[in-house]
């Protein structure tokens, strides 16, 4: 068993990203009635997809070539321009 800390530990980031802790909720924000896919790792492999408009915890941030990624506790890592 891990622990979301552990599983946060072992993401491989570029030298200078910094991530940041997080415990908050939002909603996927995608197209109406479709789904939008999340991964292992920022940039990484397709691991699941998550239906518009379903919500999620956010436990984490990090920016990866100009785009900020965050943990969703559950599932895996998403863009930021899919979370409202």
């Amino acid at each position: 068993m891990f622990l979301e800390t552990e599983l946060l530990s072992t993401v491989k980031l570029p030298q200078k990203a910094k991530l940041i802790a997080l415990n908050q909720t939002a909603r996927i924000s995608f197209v109406a009635n479709k789904k939008v896919s999340f991964f292992d790792i920022p940039n990484g492999n397709l691991i699941g997809r998550l239906k518009d408009g379903q919500q999620v915890i956010v436990s984490a941030k990090i920016l990866v070539d100009k785009t900020d990624w965050y943990k969703l506790i559950g599932y895996g890592w998403i863009p930021g321009y899919y979370l409202s």
